[in-house]
């Protein structure tokens, strides 16, 4: 089969196309015993968070074989054939699977990028057929570039590329939003990409983990508020708020990253829809996490997803915690949480703010705030 055939086979269907374990893809154990998957891409190293399953999935391909002839193998103990087949595919999104025979060859994104004039520095995504990454332009800047390398008629990759349009749609919205990296040009061929502002600083996560003062997490409260309000009244939705996507710049400043689950309200695109387990509104979890991703969040949601990110700022722990699902689902379906009363410092929280930061957290969607501005209201009152 010559590559335009094994193309235009793909765009339908994947099954019968052979496949292996990429070179390179070793499996280690995370801080919390969990499996993970890791990947060298030159001077990057991309992790990946998988259970068992997955990994029984992916030890299969050491050696050469479809999905159809994985799923055979694996029902031997007990693997559904649409469980192997799903993940499978999920797999061969990312880098750890690939094209055995080479009929679909996706070109490595340093090529890509230095073709267009751009270094390639850091990988913070670096998926089968698309990725996230920063580079250097000819003029030292540096810039984050998101880009789409899979095989235009790979069904896939028309619905990467969908998503790419419009994330980039997205940003050019909130051009006027401060929070917000500002998109620059939109690059259509041979290999699309965009290109964005490079934010330099620490995750929101990392520098509250810091010790803070009580100023300092108020501060962080009150910008995090006026970020996802300007976004919100843009008529923007964000679909994916923790605290990895809001990052810190040294003089202390706020930023709001990663539009790539955003939509427009009132919109008939349906956007991926992400969604950190620590993070999810119980009105999206679900028995099984394999599920989580199938409610596409609203403005309710993001503000659920805030309130997780508040509590957090004010008292310098998650309210939810643990690594077992199960038990997370459980408590969140319950909002079975510890009540916001201190920081981690010992500096009491106003009980103004805990109850704003509970109602963002309303179990019932109806009940949370609807708008931002009088829970921002609150804040500066408490300053």
């Amino acid at each position: 089969m010559n590559a335009a055939a094994a193309s235009t086979s793909a765009s339908a269907s994947i099954d019968g196309l052979v496949l292996r374990l990429s070179p390179g893809v070793v499996f280690t154990a995370g801080g919390d015993g969990r499996p993970r998957a890791e990947i060298a891409r030159g001077a990057s190293t991309t992790r990946f968070s998988i259970d068992a399953h997955i990994q029984t999935v992916l030890e299969c391909f050491r050696q050469p074989r479809t999905l159809q002839q994985a799923a055979t193998t694996l029902a031997a103990q007990g693997f559904a054939p649409e469980n192997v087949l799903q993940f499978g595919k999920a797999m061969l999104k990312t880098p750890l699977l690939e094209f055995h025979d080479e009929a679909l060859p996706v070109p490595d994104a340093q090529d890509i990028l230095e073709q267009a004039g751009l270094e390639l520095l850091t990988a913070f995504k670096d998926r089968k057929f698309d990725g996230v990454y920063q580079v250097r332009e000819r003029g030292g800047a540096d810039r984050i570039v998101k880009l789409l390398r899979g095989p235009a008629s790979m069904g896939v990759s028309q619905r990467v590329l969908r998503r790419l349009e419009y994330e980039y749609a997205v940003l050019r919205r909130l051009d006027r939003v401060p929070a917000v990296p500002r998109a620059g040009r939109f690059v259509a061929a041979p290999y699309p990409y965009f290109d964005m502002e490079y934010v330099a600083g620490a995750t929101l996560t990392d520098h509250v983990m810091a010790r803070r003062s009580w100023p300092e997490r108020t501060a962080l409260a009150r910008q995090a508020l006026t970020a996802l309000a300007a976004v919100h009244a843009c008529g923007v939705i964000h679909g994916d708020l923790h605290t990895s996507n809001f990052l810190v710049e040294p003089g202390g400043r706020l930023r709001l990253i990663d539009f790539d689950c955003s939509f427009v309200h009132g919109d008939d695109f349906v956007p991926r829809v992400g969604g950190a387990v620590h993070f999810m509104p119980p009105e999206r979890m679900a028995a099984d996490w394999h599920a989580l991703r199938e409610v596409v969040p609203g403005f309710a949601s993001d503000i659920y997803q805030l309130g997780i990110i508040l509590y957090f700022i004010l008292s310098g722990t998650p309210p939810y915690r643990g690594s077992q699902y199960a038990a997370l689902a459980s408590a969140i379906g319950r909002g079975d949480y510890p009540a916001l009363t201190r920081s981690r410092e010992g500096e009491p929280v106003p009980a103004a703010l805990a109850q704003a930061v509970a109602q963002c957290m309303a179990h019932d969607p109806a009940l949370r705030a609807s708008a931002l501005d009088p829970i921002l209201s609150t804040f500066l009152a408490c300053a």
